[in-house]
């Protein structure tokens, strides 16, 4: 279990309805969680245009 605080910030830019980039900013004393995060985003990001370019 993680106990800590912190802030966090979460910075989407969406094009044609879907997610472009994303950037996660945190001062949380365990930042680990969100690292996982940014890579899963990245991760998904490389997955839809695989499928898109799959369609084409």
């Amino acid at each position: 279990m993680w106990s800590g605080w912190g802030g966090v910030e979460l910075y989407i830019d969406v094009e044609h309805g879907v997610i472009s980039r994303c950037q996660i900013f945190t001062d949380s004393l365990e930042p680990a969680p969100f690292e996982l995060l940014a890579n899963l985003t990245k991760e998904l990001q490389q997955f839809h245009d695989w499928i898109t370019c799959s369609l084409k």
